[in-house]
């Protein structure tokens, strides 16, 4: 089989003897402009759902995928015929509905729903009547959430301004939840999390200015948990972490500056943490993380240019001396492992793992990987048993992994004169990732937990984002030929080896018939610069520059090949099979 990997800087056909092959399939063309559009991939109704387009001949539209190139199309048209484009915005999937926010020239920006149907997708509900938005995506990106079943969010009814909101799924049931601040400039909630059976938020009003609110579903029971900064005076409440049994977040009550709080749920017991830099000089505490029954988070000096990394039990805080933070370069990859914290940190002294107990005495330096070079380092992931991660030093890259001792701590895979090496997510045995040449071309790998095989899938193109497990295989968006977006599939192939295939680009060539019993023609769109013929090893076995608009060809054994076409810089690939 074959794979197309974003047409990138070349093609490449890889073949490795033993284990399950990997491919990249090119689902197809999403965006017709420069700009990452399908950055969310909410699965619902056994499909992922994007949004893709990007100018106005290809306007942003709600898009589906079932995993396959057929089945990835627009769904439904919204605003067709309209100026405004769509820009399906997603919050949540709730009662048999996925829930987004979406644009049209009668309605501006509003809340619409789908069953998963195109005749089931519709506007819930026109908050703010009339052409006028009732819903501010810059605003409410990232701020919705659902609790007790129902979706919370801010919108603006043009009466009442920026406030929260509560939607069931029904029209009926789409209301204002409270007016906290009275009036049309709004309360603008935000910062929303689920603590001990309540919701967490931080709101404005003209009492109080920006604190921490909290509800149970009610208006009678949405109410300030706290008035932090006493008076009108804002606390800001920013940066929340939910651990085990409290929430952890920043807040300024005028006296001590942004210094890290606490709470768990009452207003007594909503405390300053710790005054770290003593006055106003803030602390801005940040990278709250929860492991051995501790939270270890960063802080910066009294001048802002140096950090420190403290660790807290909810009562009292600490400073972990043993490990240089003092540069933001110095920042730590933390993971729970086997009732440890491990912790991995890149620098100009080599990569260092730590392993902490949460206390400083009980943090201790497991080893130290490329001794006197510069290192960067990737996030850790679980795999296998171990902790796998990449580290990359200014003439190689490689994958190591960890059992959290310093035997243990060992180099998996270390590729030559490439940059970066970078592990994405874990599927079904596998681990997947990417890494940098000399010449920063990108290239996807797996490691096969069964056979510990470290394999290349393909090479160029840009960094994928928003990688996600469906079916059986990974789905991801990434740059295609001509700085379009397209979405991609890594899945198991059919046979032991991987090849590249372009499975949705502007044709250069069609084949017929495929597969084919004796001869086959080939048919040229454009005018051709090369032709070649490769089998299953990357061997040419055919090669011609041809002259007219079609080549009749004819191969003698049985099996599976590619037909390579160059044409203006650009290379496509189509399979042929070989059926005597």
């Amino acid at each position: 089989m074959k794979v197309r990997i974003i047409l990138l800087i070349s093609i490449s056909i890889v073949f490795t003897a033993r284990g399950q092959m990997k491919e990249i399939f090119d689902l197809g063309y999403i965006d017709s402009g420069y700009k990452p559009i399908p950055l969310e991939f909410p699965i619902f109704n056994d499909h992922i759902f994007f949004a893709a387009g990007g100018n106005s001949a290809y306007p942003i539209q709600l898009w589906n995928s079932d995993g396959t190139k057929a089945g990835t199309k627009e769904f439904t048209q919204i605003n067709k015929g309209g100026i405004q484009s769509p820009s399906p915005y997603f919050l949540t999937t709730l009662n048999k509905k996925l829930f987004f926010f979406a644009t049209t020239d009668a309605n501006g920006t509003e809340l619409w729903n789908t069953d998963g149907t195109a005749v089931g997708t519709s506007l819930l509900k026109d908050i703010n009547p009339g052409t006028v938005s009732g819903c501010n995506i810059s605003f409410t990106k990232n701020q919705s959430i659902t609790y007790k079943n129902r979706v919370y969010f801010a919108a603006d009814d043009g009466i009442n301004g920026l406030e929260l909101w509560v939607s069931d799924g029904t029209e009926a049931g789409t209301t204002m939840l409270a007016d906290i601040n009275p009036g049309q400039f709004g309360s603008y909630p935000s910062n929303f999390n689920i603590f001990n059976g309540k919701l967490l938020f931080s709101a404005l009003d003209a009492k109080h200015g920006i604190e921490l609110w909290t509800t149970d579903g009610t208006p009678s029971g949405t109410v300030l948990l706290k008035d932090i900064a006493a008076g009108k005076r804002s606390a800001g409440p920013g940066r929340f972490y939910v651990a085990s049994n409290k929430v952890y977040f920043e807040a300024d009550d005028s006296v001590h500056g942004y210094e890290p709080w606490v709470t768990d749920g009452t207003d007594a017991g909503t405390k300053l943490l710790s005054d770290i830099n003593p006055g106003t000089t803030i602390s801005n505490p940040v990278g709250f993380f929860e492991s051995v029954g501790k939270v270890f988070f960063y802080t910066d000096n009294a001048f802002g240019t140096s950090h420190k990394l403290m660790v807290t039990n909810g009562t009292t805080v600490e400073e972990i001396t043993s490990i240089d933070v003092s540069s933001i370069n110095y920042f730590l990859k933390f993971a729970n492992y086997q009732n440890k914290c491990i912790m991995i940190q890149g620098g100009p002294a080599g990569a260092k793992i730590w392993e902490s107990d949460g206390t400083n005495f009980g943090t201790i330096l497991i080893k130290t990987i490329n001794p006197g070079s510069s290192n960067n380092v990737s996030s850790l992931f679980n795999f296998n048993n171990k902790l796998h991660f990449g580290i990359s030093t200014s003439i190689q890259s490689g994958l190591w992994s960890t059992d959290g001792t310093t035997q243990g701590t060992v180099l998996v895979k270390g590729i030559l004169k490439s940059t970066e090496t970078t592990p994405f997510i874990t599927q079904d045995g596998n681990l997947y990732g990417t890494l940098k040449d000399s010449l920063s071309q990108l290239q996807y790998w797996y490691a096969d937990s069964t056979s510990g095989n470290f394999t290349i899938i393909g090479k160029g193109g840009f960094p994928g984002s928003a990688y996600i497990d469906f079916n059986h295989a990974i789905f991801f968006e990434s740059v295609g030929a001509g700085n379009k977006y397209n979405l991609f599939r890594i899945s198991d192939a059919n046979y032991k080896g991987t090849a590249i295939e372009t499975l949705h680009t502007s044709d250069l060539f069609s084949v017929f018939p495929n597969p084919s019993s004796d001869c086959f023609t080939v048919n040229y769109f454009e005018k051709i610069d090369e032709l070649k013929i490769l089998n299953t090893f990357g061997q040419v076995i055919f090669e011609s520059r041809p002259e007219g608009k079609e080549s009749t060809i004819s191969i003698q054994n049985n099996g599976i090949y590619f037909i390579q076409i160059t044409s203006n810089n650009q290379t496509t690939c189509k399979k042929i099979i070989i059926q005597h």
